[in-house]
């Protein structure tokens, strides 16, 4: 039996949903023909495949689609045709960047169409190259050259200081454009997965140093906010730099105490975002990801109010069952903040 069948429930297609590709459709490159295969069959490895690379889905089963949200913000749709001509005899499976870029969509492009021809999860997209390369020697051996590199990117953390918090009254200059740049790249300099062993050093900086306390106190302060009041997109990138930087710190605890600010609203906004995994799976799995950091310092049982503790567990249980249907990563955070706990 196939596995992906476990999933069929999640994009509940049936034959009669999925329509025969039009006349003079411009069909992406990233389509592909799977032959005398059924639908519901299909439907069901894609799902399968989107909640292994915790992948945000909204499935339309009667129209054959799902809109998708990768973890690096870019929105694709899949959608299902049925062949026309000599090609009637499969099913099509396109997929259609919609708006965001980022390298590892192409990963996600393979895999899904690994998927649907019946790869294994595990081997779907492998036989594409890593994208982000590691730099460890640089920095361990500190020598002149691994020196300049930190300076240069420490530099760069303030540059992004610079953009965020501005001087002398100039507010209005922060454009959406630039905010969500400057935020943006912040997020990938304190990223391991991008940045390797510089992104430790940069991440300690941002959380312990006295010249980035306006840059911190602006990341911090969008994440204690009511999530009404700002971008869902700004929020995210907050989370993001949070989470890495819980990845990276060498002090648990002093993150925890930043965390413990403002009436312990951070930590307030963390647990509605778990508490509210169905609707955005991403910031919650972000959540879980910074508490899990904390869990595992054993401040969050000093600091933490028992009332937020017990709300922290009961949203944690529910947010196992949700992933491990929905979102592979939000399951395995979870389960460990869980366990840390």
């Amino acid at each position: 039996a196939d596995d992906g069948v476990l999933l069929s429930s999640l994009w509940n297609v049936r034959e009669h949903n999925v329509r025969t590709l039009p006349s003079f459709y411009p069909l992406e490159k990233s389509a592909v023909l799977v032959p005398h295969s059924l639908a519901p069959i299909v439907a069901a490895r894609i799902a399968t495949v989107l909640q292994a690379r915790s992948i945000a889905a909204s499935y339309d089963a009667e129209n054959a689609k799902a809109d998708c949200v990768s973890k690096f913000h870019v929105d694709f749709r899949i959608r299902l045709y049925r062949g026309r001509g000599e090609y009637s005899h499969g099913i099509i499976v396109e997929v259609q960047r919609r708006a965001g870029f980022d390298l590892s969509y192409i990963q996600d492009v393979y895999a899904i169409l690994d998927a649907v021809e019946g790869k294994k999860v595990e081997e779907c997209g492998m036989e594409i190259a890593p994208i982000y390369c590691e730099e460890n020697e640089v920095i361990s051996n500190m020598d002149d050259e691994g020196a300049i590199s930190i300076e240069n990117s420490v530099a760069s953390l303030q540059v992004v200081s610079d953009i965020l918090c501005s001087r002398g009254g100039k507010a209005g200059e922060l454009t959406v454009e630039r905010r969500d740049f400057a935020m943006a790249s912040l997020s990938s300099l304190t990223s391991l997965e991008r940045m390797g062993q510089r992104a430790v050093h940069l991440s300690n900086e941002l959380v312990n140093s006295e010249a980035h306390a306006d840059l911190r106190n602006f990341v911090f302060t969008y994440l204690s906010q009511d999530p009404k009041q700002n971008p869902q997109r700004l929020i995210i990138h907050s989370l993001e730099i949070l989470a890495n930087v819980a990845n990276c710190s060498r002090s648990p605890t002093q993150l925890a105490d930043l965390l413990s600010q403002n009436d312990y609203s951070i930590y307030h906004e963390l647990i509605n975002n778990i508490e509210n995994a169905p609707s955005n799976p991403h910031a919650a799995d972000l959540s879980c990801v910074i508490l899990k950091n904390v869990c595992l310092s054993q401040a969050i049982t000093n600091l933490m109010p028992r009332h937020f503790r017990e709300r922290l567990f009961t949203a944690l249980t529910k947010a196992v069952n949700f992933g491990g249907i929905y979102h592979a990563e939000l399951q395995g955070h979870s389960q460990q903040c869980l366990d840390a706990m």
